[in-house]
């Protein structure tokens, strides 16, 4: 189980990442 932890604790930077990307796009696409 903490390995698992300790995996989607590394994961929440990239996915927050691909957040930023997504919404950056889509306010240079609508704007």
């Amino acid at each position: 189980m903490k390995a698992v932890r300790r995996g989607f604790i590394k994961s929440i930077p990239i996915l927050c990442s691909y957040l930023f990307v997504g919404m950056a796009y889509g306010m240079g696409v609508l704007g």
